[in-house]
């Protein structure tokens, strides 16, 4: 596998639409509101405000969003021609627009140990993710708090857009200006 793949229209129109009314028009959608999205997990400090749903923990399903996502896994591994043994931990998230196009840096790697990331855009936005040159652990030596990165690539926010890279990367959202952006995040072992 490359380092960065960049794949558009990875699961066909219909569920692109499927996926989006399920995480954005659902009331049903229990979305909790994460003070900093980008931080590790108990941190007090604000910053990437946004919305969160856990819905795979260390392999672990919880609910029917676990059912729909890995659905969703299993056919954009499929077509980046990944294949992967486990789904380690799968999450959504939902930024609301603030007015500005970025956010402080909060680069981050998603877990210590080794993975893969799959990342999904459920919908079309603004707030680019960023992916670092800096790799964990030799570049920093803590899993969050990378500040001054020097940016490999962008991937915009396009419904149907899929990014998989080596987990050991640095990445960082941004916070949309104009609309919603809502990502699906998978770490694969």
């Amino acid at each position: 596998m490359k380092d960065i793949v960049i794949l558009d229209d990875v699961i066909p129109p219909r569920y692109q639409d499927y996926i989006e009314e399920f995480l954005l028009d659902n009331r049903q959608m229990d979305w909790h509101l994460v003070k900093n999205l980008t931080a590790q997990t108990g941190s007090k400090e604000l910053g990437n405000v946004g919305f969160s749903v856990q819905c795979i923990t260390d392999g672990e399903d919880h609910g029917a969003l676990a059912f729909v996502l890995r659905g969703l896994c299993y056919s954009a591994s499929a077509k980046f021609g990944h294949d992967f043994k486990n789904i380690m931990n799968a999450r959504a998230f939902l930024q609301t627009p603030n007015g500005t196009p970025k956010s402080l840096p909060a680069f981050h790697v998603d877990h210590p140990k080794p993975h893969t990331v799959l990342l999904y855009y459920v919908n079309d936005s603004d707030g680019p993710t960023m992916i670092a040159k800096q790799r964990y652990p030799f570049s920093h030596p803590n899993i969050t708090g990378l500040k001054n990165a020097e940016i490999l690539m962008e991937v915009e926010p396009k419904k149907g857009r899929a990014v998989l890279f080596n987990g050991a990367y640095f990445h960082d959202s941004s916070v949309p200006s104009t609309n919603l952006r809502c990502v699906v995040n998978f770490n694969l072992t």
